[in-house]
C-alpha cells in the first residue's frame, strides 16, 4: 500500500517535471492549435492573410524581395492551422508574387530567372510548412500527454485519498470491534463464573439436604435399635425372650449400618474414588435373582414383567452395580406410577455397527441392552435433558438425593457402556443400559 502511494507520488512528480519542461512557445502553439477553426474557415483565413501580405508589399517599396512577407505567412499558417492551409498559403503566395512583383507587373509572363526564383520559394516554403507542421504535432502531442498525465495524477490522488480514508475507517472499525469483542468476552466470562458458582452452590445444597435426610433416617434406625437394646440390658433380670428381642434390635442397628456403608460406597463410586470390580457377569442369573426383591419393592399395584432373559449374553461389568442400578430404576418407576401400572425389564443382544456406535459414543461390537420401562407419567423434554445430571431430582425435597440416574449413567460409562433415556409426558419412561459383551473366559461373578 505504501509502495503504491510512492509510485503515485513519483508519477505525479514526473508529470510536473514534463509540464515544467514545456516552454511558453510550445504551450502557445498547442493552445492555438487546439482552437483550429473548421476547414473552410481555415482556408478563408489563409487566403485573407496572403492577400493582406500582398497589399502590404504593394504599398511598401519591397520589389527587390518579393517573397519577404509571404514566408512568415506560410510559416504561421502551417504552424497554427495545419498542413493543408500551409500548402495553400505557399501556392497562393507564389502565384501572387509572380503576378504582382516578378517580371512585368500584373502579368503571368516570367523570365527563366524568375521561374527559378519562384521554384526555390515554393521548395523552401514547402520545407518550412513541413517543419512547422511537425513542430505543431509535437507541441500538440506533448500538451495531450501532459493533460493525460494530469488527469491520471488527479485520479491517482483521488484514489489515494479514498484509500487513506478507507484505511482510517477500517482501523477505527477494527478498534471498535476489538473493544466490543473484549467487552463481550469479559461479560460472558463473568456470567459463566456466576452461573458456575450458582450451580455449585445449588448442587452442594441439594447434596447436603439429600445426604442429611438419608443419613438421618439411617442414624434414627441405628440409634433406636441401640437404645432399645441398652434399655433391656439395664434391667436387673433378663429373660430369654428379652435376650432374643435385644438381638433383634441389634440386628436392626447392624442392618441400618450396612445401608449407611452401601450409601457411602455408592458416593465413592460416583466420585470415581472406588474402582469397579469388572468381570464376567451372567445377567440371566442377576435378573432372576432380582425378581422377588423388585416385586416386593414396587408393591402389588404394579405388574412386573421380565422379557428376553433366556439366552442373554454374559457382559463385562460389576455385578453389585448392575443390581443397584436395576433396583434404583425399579424404585424410580414405582414413584412414577403412584396409582399402579406396568414395569417391564427386558434384555436384548445387539450388534452395533459403526454409525450407531458413534452416535452413542461407543465402539462398534456386541452389547446387551437392559431396558427398564414403566407406564408412569413420563417427563417433559426439559426435564429429560437434565435427568442424568448429578443431584437433579423431580421428587419433593428430602425424598431423594438426585443421584440415582446419574450414578447409573456413570456406572454404565465406567464399564465401557452407555445409558439412554426415552420418555414423553403421559407415555411413560424407558431407561436403556448398554453393557459390553464379555468375550473372554473367566469366573462368573454373580
Amino acid at each position: 500500500m505504501r509502495k503504491t502511494s510512492r509510485a503515485k507520488r513519483s508519477s505525479g512528480g514526473a508529470s510536473s517535471a514534463r509540464e515544467a519542461s514545456l516552454g511558453w512557445a510550445e504551450r502557445l502553439i498547442a493552445n492555438l492549435a487546439r482552437r483550429k477553426p473548421p476547414l473552410v474557415l481555415g482556408y478563408a483565413l489563409t487566403i485573407l492573410s496572403v492577400l493582406v501580405a500582398t497589399l502590404i508589399e504593394q504599398v511598401l517599396p519591397m520589389r527587390t524581395v518579393p517573397f519577404l512577407l509571404f514566408m512568415p505567412i506560410v510559416f504561421v499558417t502551417s504552424l497554427i492551422l495545419g498542413l493543408p492551409e500551409g500548402l495553400l498559403a505557399t501556392a497562393l503566395s507564389a502565384a501572387l508574387a509572380n503576378y504582382f512583383f516578378l517580371g512585368p507587373r500584373r502579368s503571368w509572363s516570367l523570365s527563366p530567372p524568375d521561374l527559378v526564383t519562384t521554384f526555390l520559394f515554393i521548395l523552401f516554403a514547402s520545407f518550412i510548412v513541413l517543419i512547422s507542421n511537425a513542430v505543431r504535432r509535437v507541441a500538440l502531442g506533448q500538451a495531450s500527454q501532459i493533460e493525460r498525465l494530469g488527469t491520471l495524477k488527479a485520479a491517482a490522488e483521488a484514489s489515494e485519498r479514498a484509500l487513506r480514508e478507507s484505511e482510517d475507517a477500517l482501523l477505527r472499525l477494527n478498534g471498535s470491534l476489538e473493544q466490543q469483542v473484549q467487552a463481550r468476552t469479559a461479560e460472558l466470562d463473568r456470567a459463566r463464573e456466576a452461573l458456575s458458582h450458582a450451580q455449585k452452590m445449588e448442587a452442594m445444597g441439594e447434596l447436603a439436604g439429600g445426604m442429611a435426610h438419608d443419613f438421618n433416617n439411617l442414624l434414627t434406625g441405628i440409634t433406636s435399635g441401640l437404645d432399645l437394646a441398652k434399655s433391656r440390658l439395664d434391667q436387673t433380670r433378663i429373660t430369654t425372650a428379652q435376650i432374643a428381642e435385644t438381638r433383634n434390635y441389634l440386628g436392626i442397628a447392624l442392618d441400618f449400618s450396612a445401608r449407611a456403608g452401601a450409601l457411602t460406597r455408592r458416593l465413592l463410586a460416583f466420585a470415581r474414588r472406588e474402582s469397579l470390580a469388572l468381570g464376567r457377569v451372567d445377567l440371566e442369573r442377576i435378573m432372576l435373582g432380582l425378581e422377588s426383591p423388585i416385586r416386593r419393592a414396587v408393591g402389588a399395584d404394579i405388574a412386573v414383567v421380565f422379557e428376553g432373559i433366556e439366552g442373554i449374553w454374559p457382559v463385562r461389568t460389576d455385578a453389585s452395580e448392575v443390581e443397584n442400578a436395576l433396583l434404583n430404576l425399579a424404585i424410580n418407576a414405582r414413584d412414577a406410577m403412584p396409582n399402579g401400572g406396568r414395569l417391564t425389564l427386558r434384555g436384548d443382544n445387539v450388534r452395533l455397527d459403526r454409525v450407531t456406535a458413534e452416535a452413542l459414543a461407543l465402539p462398534p461390537g456386541d452389547f446387551v441392552i437392559l431396558t427398564v420401562r414403566d407406564t408412569g407419567h413420563g417427563m417433559s423434554p426439559e426435564l429429560a435433558a437434565r435427568a442424568f445430571e448429578p443431584f437433579f431430582t423431580t421428587k419433593a425435597p428430602g425424598k431423594g438425593t438426585g443421584l440415582g440416574l446419574s450414578m447409573t449413567y456413570r456406572f454404565a460409562r465406567n464399564c465401557g457402556g452407555h445409558a439412554a433415556l426415552d420418555t414423553r409426558p403421559g407415555a411413560g419412561t424407558a431407561i436403556r443400559i448398554y453393557l459390553p459383551r464379555f468375550m473372554e473366559t473367566s469366573e462368573i461373578i454373580a
